[in-house]
């Protein structure tokens, strides 16, 4: 294991600063890498974990040429998810120090017991079952929905590589997210006003998007929860 630094490091440090402006975070998160294989990540199947105040990163995963040249929006999306799980934790300590909490305790107490019985991805038919975890499902419509936020003006297409049964969960919670978190539904209503006139119906996905960028609804703001 070692601590990240450079430019790896800048880039989660990133991440950190944005999703701290909608979840409760411990304080400071540190951030690793870790080889592949080992105890932790056994095979490439699994990109990163956290627990307590602690990032860990499959470095062959993380560092691989194509995806940090090419595919860096999938990193960010792995750190945010990572992020959710350590604020997910933060918020069972909380409740169990009797602290005041940011979650409804239903909520938490089901993230407490998810843990408890938790399934490990390590690849093979381990991936399912663990994409099917309400922990899981709730970091990775989390971390899509501050993945589309932080990118909703760059008109580009994001694309993960989170299993499309993962994708399947993790959109329609993110558009329910969207609407029902208090802090995102801020984040949202603000970006609308920005816009101007608000819109009053979804585009189709082959008309222009109503953003202005000139691209086609289905390759630029869909599913960033703007227009839709």
């Amino acid at each position: 294991m070692e601590a990240m630094e450079g430019k790896y490091l800048e880039l989660v440090q990133n991440c950190i600063n944005y999703a701290r402006s909608f979840m409760t975070l411990p304080e400071p998160i540190e951030s690793y890498f870790e080889d592949c294989p080992s105890d932790r990540f056994k095979t490439m199947d699994n990109a990163a974990e956290g627990c307590g105040n602690k990032l860990y990163f499959n470095k062959s995963w993380f560092t691989g040429q194509d995806r940090w040249e090419n595919h860096r929006v999938d990193i960010e999306f792995f750190i945010f998810h990572e992020l959710r799980h350590l604020h997910q934790h933060y918020e069972i300590a909380l409740l169990d120090s009797n602290n005041t909490v940011h979650e409804d305790i239903s909520t938490i107490v089901s993230w407490k017991n998810g843990f408890i019985n938790y399934t490990r991805n390590e690849g093979g038919s381990t991936q399912a079952v663990n994409l099917s975890q309400e922990v899981e499902i709730d970091a990775n419509a989390y971390a899509l929905c501050l993945s589309n936020m932080l990118h909703i003006s760059d008109n580009i297409e994001l694309r993960f590589s989170v299993p499309q049964e993962a994708m399947d969960l993790a959109d329609p919670r993110s558009r329910q997210y969207y609407e029902n978190r208090p802090e995102l539904k801020r984040y949202m209503d603000k970006l609308k006003r920005d816009a101007g006139q608000p819109v009053v119906r979804k585009p189709e996905r082959n008309e222009l998007c109503p953003c202005g960028s000139g691209k086609k609804f289905k390759k630029c703001c869909i599913g960033k929860g703007i227009y839709d």
